[in-house]
């Protein structure tokens, strides 16, 4: 009795559930194991006569038929004539889909200068490009076909998958993810990227800094190489305002303090 009772301060102090910890969910307090609740049932386990099941159907009149006949006795070795009479033993099919050759459509934005005040316009792209290369849309829906109406597994089910994927725009919401790399290896780096609407740099992406000067002075624009851009003969102690060209549209002013970037919505800054 007094073993139970302590047990039980202790899972109430420590509030350790199924849903919040790895507890099982076995061993969550007030989770009763004795009794079924379930009320016994005169129907055996398993699929119910009457019941309606969906799987992939075989259809009556195939694109394409291939025989296959027997050439010899596979108990004496003798071979079969023309005059032997065949009849169909067994008969299986296959889904297959014609060879695809992918087709790269790139779509390229212009822009141009004012010769009368002086601004720049650019036009968008279409809002579905997220990132700097991406499958099309109609391969989406080839996968959903394949998936829902053909009832192919996907062997890319792993939840974690988008945390590794190498796209900046995807996320994981998985509160724990893992890597396995299969063979034991040497790790001297890891990068993470945070959450983003891609607002980092990215290369491909052309960038204007402007920096405050009694007003925005815009600096030149460059194009990024890889995940940083440098910018030279910019002025120092003052506020500045990095833009992207191309894709993101929730930037920030920012400042160095101490050698470090500090972004103007941030606390104290």
């Amino acid at each position: 009795m007094i073993r139970d009772l302590q047990i039980e301060i202790q899972f109430l102090k420590n509030g350790r559930k199924s849903d919040t910890s790895s507890t099982p969910g076995s061993q969550d307090y007030g989770r009763s194991n004795k009794y079924n609740l379930r009320e016994k049932s005169s129907r055996t386990s398993g699929g119910q006569v009457g019941h309606k099941g969906s799987s992939l159907k075989m259809v009556e009149k195939p694109d394409e038929t291939q025989k296959y006949f027997p050439g010899y006795c596979k108990q004496c070795g003798g071979e079969f004539n023309a005059d032997t009479v065949f009849e169909m033993h067994q008969r299986k099919q296959e889904v297959v889909i014609p060879p695809i050759k992918a087709r790269f459509i790139e779509h390229q934005s212009y822009r141009c200068t004012c010769s009368k005040c002086n601004t720049q316009t650019t036009t968008d792209l279409p809002s579905h490009l997220k990132a700097n290369i991406q499958y099309g849309g109609n391969i989406q829906a080839l996968i959903t076909y394949l998936s829902v109406i053909q009832y192919m597994p996907s062997n890319n089910s792993n939840p974690d998958s988008t945390a590794f994927d190498g796209n900046m725009i995807t996320y994981s919401l998985q509160k724990w993810v893992g890597l396995d790399l299969g063979v034991p290896r040497n790790i001297n780096r890891i990068r993470i990227a945070p959450r983003n609407a891609h607002n980092g740099i990215v290369p491909g992406d052309n960038y204007q800094l402007h920096y405050w000067n009694n007003g925005w002075v815009p600096a030149k624009i460059k194009q990024a190489g890889y995940h940083f851009i440098k910018f030279e003969d910019i002025p120092s102690n003052t506020l500045y305002w990095l833009r992207n060209l191309d894709h993101g549209k929730e930037e920030q002013p920012f400042y160095y303090k101490n050698g470090k970037q500090v972004f103007s919505n941030q606390p104290g800054s």
